[in-house]
This record gives structure tokens, sequence and C-alpha cells, in this order.
């Protein structure tokens, strides 16, 4: 049977205590602050001033070496739980804890109002794909009037917008982006399924009906989808300039 314990790695480096039949005595300095001199190859104590022996520093950095990986080890656990958690259940989870609460209740994050379990809460679904469309409109929308981004409408709910003075009148259907528009440094465009048209400094590719070139973009409007479902990527003519 081995008599050691408290068995910490460094890497190659294997430190192990021998058991002792005796607790060590902890009484003044602890000495938890230490110097090393490279040049008297000795541990002095930065509290106390006093001269420890090498097995005393070893020994301590043993200990508190292995006190934080055991720290660290279950930081990583609970982070692996974390991430391992679904984001829907999350949610769900907060809501609940919410509604035990005695003196609050879970907030809509578009409307700021409480809501009550006896209000339906998740009584009716809605289509992710239009969910998702009808946020990017919306926002595309505000961008294009110069308003700020609010947050998405609520559906079948009439919201009332103050149109500026000067604002002009809307044209039913969007005309695609003009190269003489164009940023300076935009080499293609690219108009995805959704309608959704995109400057790119270099050439994108398609990845799930959508273009992406990782580098330099920005958005560029909307429009119609296009009726053949089919994106369009161009290239600046030679003739355009910025």
């Amino acid at each position: 049977m081995s008599d050691t314990e408290n068995v910490v790695e460094i890497g190659e480096l294997r430190l192990a205590r021998v058991k002792q039949g005796y607790l060590r005595m902890r009484e003044g300095c602890q000495h938890k602050q230490v110097e090393l001199d490279d040049t008297g190859e000795v541990v002095t104590c930065m509290t106390c001033k006093v001269q420890v022996s090498a097995y005393w520093a070893l020994s301590m950095l043993t200990t508190y070496w292995g006190d934080n990986m055991l720290k660290v080890k279950r930081a990583q656990e609970a982070a692996k739980e974390e991430r391992g958690a679904v984001l829907h259940l999350t949610a769900a989870k907060r809501v609940e804890a919410a509604w035990r609460s005695r003196t609050m209740v879970p907030g809509c994050p578009h409307c700021n109002r409480g809501i009550f379990p006896e209000d339906g809460f998740g009584g009716s679904l809605i289509q992710r794909r239009f969910e998702t469309g009808l946020r990017e409109r919306e926002r595309a929308d505000s961008i294009a009037q110069g308003l700020p981004v609010v947050a998405k409408l609520l559906p079948r709910k009439t919201v009332k917008r103050t149109t500026p003075a000067n604002a002009k009148p809307r044209s039913k259907v969007k005309p695609r982006p003009l190269w003489a528009n164009a940023p300076a440094w935009a080499e293609w465009l690219t108009g995805d399924v959704k309608g959704r048209w995109t400057w790119h400094q270099i050439e994108p590719f398609e990845v799930s009906n959508e273009y992406q070139s990782g580098s330099m973009h920005e958005f560029a409007g909307t429009t119609l989808a296009p009726a053949d479902g089919v994106g369009i990527k161009e290239k600046r003519p030679r003739g355009e300039t910025a």
C-alpha cells in the first residue's frame, strides 16, 4: 500500500507528501508570502523576514496548488453543466422561478409588462421563420427611415408610428441597391433568398441560403424575395467607382 497522499502533478513534475503520524504545529507566521533569493539560494518570508527551509516552501506550494486545482476543476465542471443545458430549458426555469416568487412576476422583454400564469403564456405559437423574418424587416425599415431600432412589434398588435414631416413616401416595390451608392471598399454585392442585400469587401460564398465572406461587410437594404428562390451575387462593374 502506498504511504503517500496529497499527490500533486505539475506537468512532468510529481510531488507526494509522506504521511505523518502527528499534526504539524501551526503557530505564529504561516509564511504564506516568500521570496526566493537566486544568489544565496535561500527562501525568506516576506512578512516576518525569517529564513524558511526549502522543504517548507515546497510543502506550502504543494498544499496551495492542490487546493487551487480543486477549485479550478469544480469551476470547469460547473461551466460544462451550464453549457450542456439547453437554452429553452434555461429560459423555462427562469420563468418558473419568477412565478414562484411572492413579490415578482416575469416581464415581457418587448413591452416590459408583467406576465401572470393565467395570461396563457405559451398557449399560442408562431412559425420561427416568420418571426425571424418579421424582426429583420422591422429593423431594416427602422434604419431606412432614420428611426431608432426598437424592440420587435408584437404580432396581432397595431402600433402607431410617428412619421417625420420631411419623410418621403415609400414605394411598395423597393429597388435593389445601386453600385453608385456602394461603399468605396465594397467589391461584391449579394442578395439572398429573403431579399436581404449586403455589400462585401471580398468574394462571399453561399452557406445555408446566406452569403458570408468572413470579412468587412455592410447591410445594403431589402427588396422582395426573388420569385425563383435563387440568390444573387455580382462583382463591382469595372466602370463603377465609389
